[in-house]
């Protein structure tokens, strides 16, 4: 059977080795080696690790190689499980075979090629021997490609300005709405709502499209001139067309976390504070649709179908020119991100390359799984689990700008809320920032996994996700701690010390899952606003507010819990942040090209030069770790 891979043997040396600490052998190998020392190596190996290179060109996914790396290791009898690990060839500087390392504690102490023999190795240790000590053997070069020069290449073959196109054209007629859809009132009706907070702004909430409802509501709107505008969905389009009377309000769209707060059943509806706890909640009467309505609406369509299509960036507000223009489709996926996140990649038994997993992560003893799809039958599958680049955060002062997209501005959007950075010498200072979630599910558009059943993203394109400046609760931090009322629970001094031993998990382990309002040392996730104090670090405070915008789609069902076992068929909706299955790299404007940071580790090990003059903005490439069922058909 021919080899179409490179091999790391990964040996767990004994006791009986005498050496001081954690040790640790590689033996790195190639298919250009000759088959009878390969099959020897496989064959009597016991307890050892095999790590892969790089995948064939032959192959087409890493599925199809780990069905050959399977068939080859049953074929030798060999009770070896297997790893990837292009990196480890770089960090030991392995340009042939078979070449040996002895690592000490992590780091690597002693290289030679041309030698197989592990108790050589550790003699030449003991004798005093040092780093790259030379060949002294027959080498063969190594043949198979580096994975990360395979996945390089293939970002480089993308056709980014043609996806980018793509996903400016789906924001042109996208429709923002966090899924709240409520029938119409036809009488008129009032409660009074018990709610302890000191949000005391009154709210008027309604569906923007329907006409009638539009009218219905005007007298609210002239009764309390202060009032926030919550609308149950709208697109860019529409939003920009309607009357200027309705810009006057700082205009929203109504969140299920309201919705239920609230206790809505129909719209549209008034929410009027009366004294310190109740709300007065009316409903207005709408009569049913008209002829005449008919006609005024076919004039409508009439009128907005002459106009010109709505254009990003086409408004005249001077604050276009601070807006930074980040092209994220481009060289930047090459340079600016750090790939070898990517390990370690489990599928079944097998272990690609090194790295820290989530403790929380699915572990079985076979590697195999059973999931029951939509008609109720179950099919066999094999546990996998991976990193990915899922998402993509961007945090920005100026209201309405997507960097991500071409430096945009959206004209819909009140470009009155300006963040700052704050400063730390005023007291209370704040920083505030709008956030806006992308996704960029790279391992999908890079055909990596592709075609898996059970192991795909839900969405596979670039596309905006959520945008802050729609949501009431991001822009005033009173409203959000209104709609979360499990953050009383957290508003103790109990609470917030236990996100010192967070902060500490995150920067020597993990983050700590139980402790879910904690980011670590950044500080609290609630309440979900774009507001906190400006004591830390720029790198801390965004990461922060990254983080809060997380937990948000988590909130709002738009992310879900992708690790664990419960999580392998299918994901799983949980309103608050599983930290550990996330990790975070800075992408703009300080790239972090070599690794990335768990969600609260402290920006004094990662982050504290990331912060260049007069760029006050910041991107987040968000990695997620995904357990799952890798079955013939999609679940």
């Amino acid at each position: 059977m021919p080899l179409f891979f490179c091999l790391v043997i990964i040996g767990f040396c004994s006791c009986t080795l005498s050496v001081q600490g954690s040790v640790h052998i590689k033996l790195f190998v190639s298919a250009s080696m000759k088959q009878p020392l390969l099959n020897e190596l496989l064959s009597h190996s016991e307890s050892e690790v095999l790590v892969v290179r790089g995948i064939d060109s032959r192959q087409q996914s890493l599925a199809v190689a780990f069905q050959q790396w399977h068939q080859l290791l049953k074929a030798n009898n060999s009770s070896a499980s297997v790893e990837i690990d292009p990196v480890a060839f770089r960090q030991d500087q392995v340009d042939q075979v078979p070449a040996m390392s002895l690592i000490v504690n992590g780091k690597t102490e002693l290289t030679a090629f041309g030698v197989t023999s592990v108790n050589w190795m550790v003699r030449q240790y003991h004798a005093g021997k040092r780093g790259n000590i030379g060949t002294y053997g027959m080498t063969y070069p190594i043949s198979e490609p580096d994975l990360l020069e395979v996945l390089r290449q293939r970002l480089q073959q993308q056709d980014w300005q043609t996806i980018n196109a793509q996903a400016q054209r789906r924001l042109q007629s996208k429709v923002f709405s966090f899924g709240v859809t409520l029938p119409t009132s036809r009488q008129v009706s009032s409660r009074v709502l018990k709610l302890s907070g000191s949000w005391r702004i009154p709210m008027v909430v309604l569906d923007i499209n329907d006409r009638q409802q539009q009218q219905a509501v005007a007298s609210w709107l002239q009764q309390y001139p202060n009032a926030l505008i919550l609308i149950s969905n709208g697109s860019l389009q529409q939003l920009k067309r309607l009357p200027a009377i309705w810009h006057k309000h700082p205009m929203y769209v109504a969140t299920p976390e309201l919705i239920r707060r609230f206790q809505l059943s129909s719209l549209p509806v008034l929410l009027a504070p009366e004294n310190h706890n109740n709300w007065r909640v009316t409903t207005a009467a709408v009569s049913a649709f008209s002829v005449l309505d008919s006609l005024s609406w076919i004039r409508a369509l009439i009128s907005k179908a002459s106009q010109p299509a709505y254009a990003l960036g086409t408004t005249d507000n001077p604050s276009k020119a601070l807006c930074q223009n980040v092209p994220v489709l481009s060289e930047k996926l090459i340079t600016s991100v750090p790939w070898k996140e990517l390990f370690p990649i489990r599928i079944g038994l097998a272990k690609l390359g090194s790295g820290k997993e989530p403790n929380h992560r699915a572990k079985t003893s076979t590697g195999l799984c059973l999931c029951e799809d939509s008609a109720g039958m179950f099919h066999p599958g094999v546990t996998t689990g991976f990193w990915r680049p899922q998402r993509l955060i961007e945090l920005t002062r100026s209201p309405g700008c997507l960097m991500a997209l071409g430096g945009h501005k959206l004209p819909m959007v009140d470009q009155r809320r300006w963040g700052t950075l704050g400063s730390a010498n005023i007291p209370k200072g704040l920083t505030y920032m709008h956030a806006h979630v992308y996704s960029l599910s790279l391992i999908e558009m890079l055909n990596m996994f592709t075609g898996i059943g059970g192991c795909t993203s839900d969405l596979v394109d670039f596309d905006l996700m959520n945008l802050s400046e729609v949501d009431p609760s991001w822009n005033h931090p009173e409203l959000a701690a209104l709609l979360s009322p499990d953050l009383a629970g957290y508003a103790n001094p109990a609470a917030m010390n236990a996100c010192t031993a967070d902060g500490l998990a995150a920067l020597n382990s993990q983050p700590m899952d139980n402790l879910h309002w904690c980011a670590g040392s950044w500080g609290n996730i609630y309440p979900l606003s774009g507001f906190t104090s400006t004591y830390g670090h720029f790198a801390d405070n965004t990461s922060l507010l990254a983080t809060r915008a997380l937990a948000k789609i988590h909130r709002i069902g738009l992310a879900r819990k992708t690790v664990g076992e419960d999580a392998q068929c299918h994901s799983r909706i949980t309103p608050w942040l599983p930290k550990s299955q996330y990790k975070m790299s800075m992408f703009w404007p300080e790239p972090e090209k070599q690794k990335a940071h768990w969600i609260g580790a402290s920006a004094a090990t990662w982050g504290m030069h990331r912060h260049p003059l007069g760029k006050d903005d910041a991107m987040y490439l968000i990695w997620q770790y995904r357990d799952c069922c890798q079955t013939a058909v999609s679940q």
